[in-house]
């Protein structure tokens, strides 16, 4: 039986119709979003918090006794992690640390705001004047997108006991993602994709491209 004409392999040309680029398929909030708001607003706090307890000695129970009471000293939005080195006086090990906390505190904060939805998606962002362009599909891969349902205990079955439905995604749909070489200088023109441009993909739904 022959294969469909239509259907987009690794190795086939493509042009752009709709220039939307796939960014990523998830829910609103991410790690890295959340990682990086404790580094812009906290990183002097978690930097005096760092010093603080690891001058410490063991045995020392109560956490900063010395301010106790007293209001804090760092403006509501204080200073970010790009500039903690520069004007904070922070140490390249300090800096590692303050990181790793920030990640760990934008964890926590992330799970807590159960990732700012259920809903999951394809971010997508618009580059216009990439509409008509033709590129190589280098790679592809299967996602997909629908409603998270936590998991949840049911009513007392037969046998007086209660059975417990796992977590699961509702309303599914399948989305095929192309991984295009659109060749340096094309590539190098998309600089405002700056997602895309970090990690050296240009990505896109099978449906927003024409097979040649």
């Amino acid at each position: 039986m022959p294969s469909n004409p239509n259907i987009i392999r690794v190795g086939d040309n493509v042009r752009v119709v709709i220039p939307k680029f796939f960014i990523r398929v998830g829910y609103p909030k991410t790690f890295h979003e959340e990682k990086k708001r404790f580094e812009e607003e906290y990183a002097d706090q978690i930097l005096a918090f760092a010093r603080e307890m690891s001058s410490r000695k063991a045995g020392q129970l109560s956490l900063f006794p010395e301010i106790a009471g007293s209001k804090p000293k760092t403006q509501k939005v204080g200073m970010g992690l790009d500039t903690l080195a520069l004007f904070g006086g922070a140490t390249g090990r300090e800096m590692v640390v303050v990181s790793k906390i920030a990640g760990a505190l934008g964890y926590l904060a992330l799970h807590n705001q159960g990732f700012g939805g259920s809903k999951r998606e394809l971010y997508t962002v618009e580059v216009p004047n990439k509409s008509g362009v033709t590129a190589r599909v280098e790679e592809i891969k299967f996602v997909k997108t629908g409603q998270y349902v936590n998991g949840s205990w049911s009513s007392h079955d037969y046998y007086g006991g209660q059975e417990y439905e796992p977590a699961q995604l509702v309303d599914q749909k399948t989305h095929k993602i192309l991984t295009l070489d659109l060749y340096k200088d094309q590539f190098f023109s998309l600089a405002p994709l700056k997602e895309a441009w970090e990690l050296r993909l240009l990505r896109i739904e099978d449906c927003h491209v024409q097979k040649l």
